[in-house]
């Protein structure tokens, strides 16, 4: 592994750092976002959280392998239901 220090001038390491810093907060940012206050995700966050596309999770609700409630015109899923589908317990 090479030591990036003694081959880039301190400036450039130091800029590369604080890079590197600024990425690693946003994406923590993101992560909290989506994991953080709420319990209930939208189609998009539920398709994040479990790492699939919005058209697998739609079809898992139409199988009936996750839960969903209907808020107005929008459908809603609660944490611990996808928790549930990947743990398995689906």
């Amino acid at each position: 592994m090479i030591d990036l220090r003694a081959v880039l001038a301190p400036e450039l390491v130091l800029a590369l750092e604080a890079l590197v810093d600024e990425r690693v907060e946003s994406a923590l940012a993101a992560h909290s976002a989506v994991n953080g206050s709420s319990p209930w995700f939208g189609l998009a966050d539920a398709a994040g959280y479990l790492g699939v596309s919005e058209r697998t999770v739609a079809r898992l609700l139409d199988r009936g392998r996750i839960r969903s409630t209907t808020l107005g015109r929008r459908r809603i899923l609660h944490r611990d239901d996808l928790d549930q589908y990947l743990r398995g317990d689906a």
